[in-house]
Formats: structure tokens, C-alpha cells, sequence
């Protein structure tokens, strides 16, 4: 008797699906790509504008804040008005703040447009999140469309750096916001050409005052922990500012839990592991994902790297964070993706103590090996992190749940960069005082120099000094900056342990309650 062998079932999309689907993964990668590229060009900001360190950190700040801060508002609204709808709103509200971020004539007229570009980028985002996931209801085209999704957006996060440092080198820091004009009317025209229209049969009423008092609360906290750099931690007005941005916390916890409909289910963190897999998106965001920002300007102050040659240097952490998901894949197979973010946190402290340990040493291959043992780390949690939510969460909450993963990783990455950046700044002053002061009498020159060593540009404070002073005065603002950057990482590596601990506990007690 002959046995038929069932014939392996291939999963293919139809062509109408993968154009709708590159459509709007082109969109969340226009979104990722803008996020990640602007590192590069910071210095080349800073010379162009004379601006100091604190200022120049509200170039990423003030676009992280309201992105994070409109992302789950923005899905209630694409549900509520059409996700294809709000999606061209948000690609026309992203597109001529790119333009206006690119004409910026100061630093304030630059960060306002930042601002104004992540409420557009959050529009979009989460429109052609929710338009992927609209089009893709059967399980195995989901896991399918979700896995071409996740790899075209884990590739950009790693090149991001290398393709800012390119146009910033070839065509100065205002092409990488240019660029996103032409590219947004040519998505736009794609999408009013291919992609349907849809939205939720059941709409709520929008969330205004939580969204509020969250976005307020998101941005005194960062105001505070940036200007902590320059102020001190324990100034009054770090202080007012802190306490302002809890009580503000405090109320929107309290409006959350007496709202019928409120933008964020605070029940669900009575799962332990989901709580868990929050957790671990904090670590990831905060210790690991930050670093594609922090390190391009490092090396390009600690180094002297040219933007170009800083992009390229970015590689090692790029090449293994790409080779992350398959490495977890192997060593996560048949666990829990508890698992996987305990041995990715681990990974990236380690990683993080070995650049910290390296952070003065003149080799290149030093740091290099320290990002690829972060970018490994980074690249094992980078679809873990998602998946480990998603899988606690009841499947008619899909959507706050994505919103709620999301608004973690990115509030982490501004809150990450607001404390990292004051540790860098606090530190890099203190050492240099301690062992340049001698030289200089003028604290308010010595203080303006620091800083624009800080945000790697020099030159225009160094002439100011005496000749005989300068060559001295540089090395030692250098290796200050050096040890202020080992500091940050010392933090970052502390970030990770301590989530590495809180979801082993969180787990071994679900576990036991079980």
C-alpha cells in the first residue's frame, strides 16, 4: 500500500498583500530610520549651531517625548477615524516638520519641530501597525507578515547609524531631515493607491486627559533629568521638577483606574509575567537600544572619528544585533520568552561592563568587541521582548497591549538618554576640574569648553585659550568625556542587572503561585 506523504504547506502572500504590507513597513522604517539616524549628526549640529550639551540632548528628547506620549492616544484615534485616514495625517504632519527641522534657523526652532515630527511619526506608526495586523487576521499569514516586519525593522535599527553618518558626511546634518519630504509623498501616494481604508466596529472615546497627564509627566521628568546634568541632582529645581512629574503620575494612575475606558489597563500588571515582559522592554530600551545613540557620539569625541567613519565603526554592534534573533532562537527553543530576556539582559550588562572597562583605551578593537557582545544582547531581546507581552495578554487587548510595549521602549530610550546624558555631563566637569583647574582661573570658559567637548565640538572654544594651554586642555576634556562615558555605561550595565533580577523574581513567584 502506498503512503501519501502530506505535502509541506508553503505560506505565500498574495501580491496585493505583500504591496499592502511593504507599504506600511516602508512607513515604520521611515519612523525607525529618522529615530536612530540623528545620533551621527549631533556634532555636526552642535557646530553648526554653538549650542551646548543639555540643548543638544533635546534633539532626540523632544522628539521621544511626544512620540512616546501620542503612541496609544494615536491608536484610539486610527480606530475611531480610519487607520488609513489618520496614517496620511500623520505622514503629512511628519513630512513638513522634516522640512521645517531641516530649515531650523536655532536650536529652539529645531527641537519645536522635533516635537512636532514625533507626534506625526506616532501617528503614523501606529495607523500602519494597525492597518498590518487589519489585513493579516489568519494566524499563519500573521506570523509571516509579523516576521517580514520584524526583520526589515531590526535591519534598519542597525544601519540607521551607518546611513546618518553617510548623508551627514556627504551632504551636511540637514539632508538626513530633507530626505524624509520626498519620501513621504511618494508613501503617500502609494497609499492612498493601495491600501484600503478600515476601522474598529466598536470605537471609544478618546483618553485626552490621560494622554495629557502622561505627556506632562513624561516631559518633566526628562526636563529634570537633563537639566540635572548642568544643576545638580539635588538642586531645587530638579527637585520641583521631579516631584512635579510624580504627583503628576500619581493622578494619571488614579484617572486610569476610574475610567470605563481608560487608554491604559492597569489590571494587567497584576500578571506577574506580564509585569515580567514589561520589565524586560525597560532593560532592553534603557541599557541596550540607547547605546545606538550614545556610541556614535562617543567615538566620534573619544576617537575623533569623522561621522562617516563613525557609521562604519557602528558595525560590529549592527552585525550582531542582527545575528541576535537566531542565536535566541537556538537557545530559547521550547522556553518561556522569560528565558530569553533573563539571557539577553545578562548578555548586555556584560557587554556594558566590558565597553565601560575599555571606554579610555585608544584601540578601536576594544570597544568594538564590547558592542558586538552588546549587540548580541540587543539582537536576542529585540523579538523577545515583544512576543514576551504579547503572549500574557488577553488577545481583545491586542492593541493597548502593543500600544503599552511600544510607549515602554521609548519612554525607557528618553528617559535613558536624559540620565545617561547628565551622568556623562556631571562626571566629564567633575574629573576635568579636578585635574585641569589649576591651569585655568575663567570657571565660565572652563565650563562652556567641557561642554562643547561634550557634544564633540572644540574648536570654536578652543581658540579662547591660551596656546600654550590648548593641546593640554583638549587631551584632558577627552579623557574626561572618556570616563563620563564609562560611567553612563556602568549605569546602563546596572539597568539590565537589576531587570535581569526583577523578571527572575517576577517569574519563579508566577510560577509558584501556578
Amino acid at each position: 500500500m502506498q503512503v501519501i506523504k502530506p505535502a509541506t504547506e508553503q505560506i505565500s502572500l498574495k501580491r496585493s498583500e505583500f504591496l499592502l504590507l511593504t507599504i506600511a513597513t516602508s512607513l515604520c522604517v521611515l519612523v525607525v530610520l529618522d529615530a536612530n539616524m540623528v545620533a551621527l549628526s549631533l556634532p555636526s549640529i552642535s557646530r553648526s549651531y554653538r549650542t551646548a550639551f543639555d540643548q543638544l540632548e533635546w534633539v532626540i528628547s523632544a522628539y521621544m517625548i511626544t512620540f512616546a506620549a501620542c503612541l496609544l492616544p494615536a491608536g484610539g484615534l486610527a480606530d475611531q477615524y480610519g487607520r488609513r485616514t489618520l496614517l496620511l495625517w500623520g505622514l503629512l504632519i511628519f513630512s513638513v516638520a522634516s522640512v521645517l527641522c531641516g530649515l531650523a534657523w536655532s536650536p529652539l526652532a529645531l527641537n519645536i519641530a522635533r516635537a512636532v515630527q514625533g507626534v506625526g511619526a506616532a501617528m503614523q506608526l501606529t495607523s500602519a501597525l494597525a492597518i498590518i495586523g487589519n489585513a493579516f487576521t489568519d494566524s499563519k499569514l500573521a506570523a509571516k507578515a509579523w516576521g517580514i516586519w520584524g526583520t526589515c525593522i531590526g535591519i534598519t535599527t542597525c544601519v540607521a547609524p551607518i546611513v546618518g553618518g553617510v548623508f551627514t558626511y556627504l551632504f551636511g546634518w540637514r539632508s538626513i531631515f530633507l530626505v524624509n519630504a520626498p519620501l513621504g509623498v511618494l508613501i503617500a501616494y502609494l497609499v492612498r493607491k493601495h491600501v484600503p481604508d478600515s476601522r474598529s466596529n466598536v470605537s471609544h472615546p478618546v483618553d485626552a486627559v490621560g494622554s495629557l497627564l502622561f505627556a506632562c509627566a513624561l516631559g518633566l521628568l526628562i526636563w529634570a533629568l537633563i537639566s540635572a546634568g548642568s544643576v545638580g541632582w539635588t538642586a531645587g529645581p530638579t527637585v520641583a521638577k521631579l516631584c512635579a512629574a510624580l504627583a503628576l503620575l500619581i493622578v494619571f494612575i488614579a484617572v486610569e483606574l476610574r475610567r470605563p475606558h481608560a487608554m491604559v489597563d492597569l489590571s494587567l500588571f497584576r500578571n506577574g509575567l506580564f509585569t515580567a515582559g514589561v520589565i524586560g522592554m525597560f532593560g532592553f530600551a534603557a541599557a541596550g537600544q540607547v547605546l545606538l545613540t550614545l556610541f556614535p557620539l562617543y567615538m566620534q569625541t573619544w576617537f575623533g572619528f569623522l561621522p562617516l567613519t563613525a557609521g562604519a565603526a557602528m558595525l560590529p554592534f549592527a552585525i550582531a544585533m542582527a545575528i541576535g534573533p537566531t542565536v535566541g532562537g537556538r537557545i530559547g527553543r521550547g522556553k518561556k520568552p522569560q528565558f530569553l530576556l533573563c539571557v539577553g539582559l545578562v548578555v548586555v550588562s556584560v557587554g556594558n561592563m566590558t565597553a565601560a572597562h575599555f571606554a579610555t583605551s585608544h584601540r578601536y578593537w576594544h570597544i568594538a568587541i564590547a558592542m558586538a557582545v552588546i549587540g548580541l544582547g540587543v539582537g536576542i531581546l529585540n523579538g523577545t521582548t515583544q512576543r514576551a507581552i504579547m503572549s500574557e495578554a488577553p488577545v481583545q487587548r491586542s492593541g493597548m497591549v502593543s500600544g503599552i510595549a511600544q510607549t515602554t521602549r521609548f519612554s525607557s530610550i528618553v528617559m535613558a538618554v536624559g540620565v545617561l546624558g547628565a551622568v556623562m555631563a556631571q562626571r566629564t566637569h567633575a574629573i576635568f576640574d579636578a585635574t585641569f583647574r589649576p591651569a585655568i582661573l575663567d570657571e565660565r570658559l572652563l565650563h562652556i569648553f567641557v561642554d562643547k567637548v561634550l557634544s564633540g565640538d572644540a574648536e570654536h572654544t578652543i581658540g579662547l585659550l591660551p596656546s600654550s594651554l590648548r593641546a593640554s586642555a583638549i587631551e584632558a576634556a577627552r579623557a574626561a568625556n572618556a570616563e563620563g562615558f564609562a560611567d553612563a555605561l556602568l549605569v546602563t550595565a546596572g539597568i539590565s542587572a537589576f531587570s535581569f533580577i526583577a523578571i527572575a523574581l517576577l517569574t519563579n513567584f508566577s510560577r509558584s503561585r501556578r
